[in-house]
């Protein structure tokens, strides 16, 4: 749901978008645990997930708006 090309022209696409919203512990405590599923520490994912996922889901976390449905996850 980003408005810059090339993903603005998905959404053309798209006849529906629902945005998954967990809470941030949730969300935290699922991405630490995939990464240490493919092999990182513990301390690595952590790291991982409070960086570039965090960035990404800040990212993603604007364009909530543009959804057609927030599903709220807890």
């Amino acid at each position: 749901m980003l408005e810059d090309i090339p993903w603005s022209r998905a959404r053309a696409l798209i006849d529906e978008v629902w945005f998954l919203a967990p809470d941030g512990d949730t969300r935290l405590r699922r991405l630490v645990l995939r990464h240490q599923a493919f092999g990182k520490t513990p301390e690595a994912a952590l790291a991982w997930a409070l960086g570039s996922d965090q960035h990404n889901a800040n990212l993603i976390q604007s364009t909530a708006t543009r959804a057609d449905l927030i599903i709220r996850l807890q």
